[in-house]
């Protein structure tokens, strides 16, 4: 069953062959890549919205080394543990990444939920084409699209479990998509996190903002912290490391310079996951 909405008029999408096509007919081809356009022309505040292909690449290569992947069980366990407490019925469990970027955690959380055994289907979703571009190549069996997280392109109350991870927030669309009994998970940056690369490139270095978003709409039902150092002994993953963070665009190029020398970063890893439920 589709639970995909027409960025247009708001009905209900359904795959035909190489499209996605409502009952209005306004359709959306597939790309060659395998993900699907969804943002409008009229909704773009930019030419290419998003992160550019420079800091997708660099992240891309950072994740995939693992250095994530702590972050990554945490999430994986508290899906899981959601999902026992529901009864299944035989109904399909969909899952939604918000601001999915290239991937990484949904398609681990794709691949523990199915080894499960759950009858579920995975959605992701990001602003940037060039991040969905590289999703694609990760897990098939996941539906890849260029959207909004404020204008999520998905029917109300048919979402289980909306994942988002250090990616633009819509109390409203969130609320809306999520069914009463589904959770949201949400990730953001501890305040130690990647303190040790703030330590190289700034003379006062500042502690992150733990600040929550404004999630009116929900309650808080649990919180964890999930923290540990990492040792970077490569140049190039040091330099992907510094090119996926906001700071690369705040660095002097004499920092910037010394730090591409630099052949040993130790840093901690600090992220807060806060699960949420949706207020009736």
């Amino acid at each position: 069953m589709s639970i995909l909405k027409c960025p247009v008029c708001g009905n209900l999408l359904h795959h035909r062959q190489t499209a996605y096509v409502c009952e209005r007919k306004h359709s959306f081809d597939i790309a060659s890549k395998g993900y699907v356009n969804l943002l409008l022309v009229n909704r773009k505040k930019s030419r290419q919205p998003g992160d550019n292909k420079q800091m997708v690449h660099s992240r891309n290569l950072f994740l995939n080394a693992g250095f994530y992947a702590k972050l990554s069980e945490a999430i994986n366990t508290l899906v899981l543990e959601h999902f026992s407490t529901i009864k299944q019925n035989n109904r399909t469990f969909h899952i939604l990444d918000s601001g999915c970027g290239e991937g990484y955690y949904l398609d681990s959380l794709a691949c523990t939920i199915t080894k499960q055994q759950y009858n579920s289907a995975f959605y992701g979703i990001d602003i940037s084409r060039e991040a969905i571009r590289i999703a694609c190549t990760r897990n098939k069996n996941i539906f890849f699209a260029v959207a909004s997280s404020f204008d999520l392109p998905v029917m109300s109350n048919t979402v289980d479990c909306l994942l988002q991870a250090f990616s633009p927030c819509s109390n409203e669309e969130f609320h809306r998509v999520l069914r009463k009994d589904g959770m949201l998970i949400s990730v953001i940056p501890g305040k130690k996190h990647l303190f040790g690369l703030k330590e190289f490139l700034y003379d006062k270095p500042y502690e992150n903002d733990e600040t929550e978003y404004p999630l009116t709409s929900f309650r808080k039902e649990k919180q964890i912290r999930v923290a540990y150092p990492i040792t970077l002994f490569d140049r190039e993953l040091i330099g992907h490391l510094f090119r996926m963070t906001p700071y690369f665009w705040r660095t002097s190029a004499d920092k910037a310079k010394q730090l591409e020398e630099l052949e040993t970063l130790e840093t901690p890893c600090e992220f807060v996951i806060t699960v949420y439920k949706p207020l009736q």
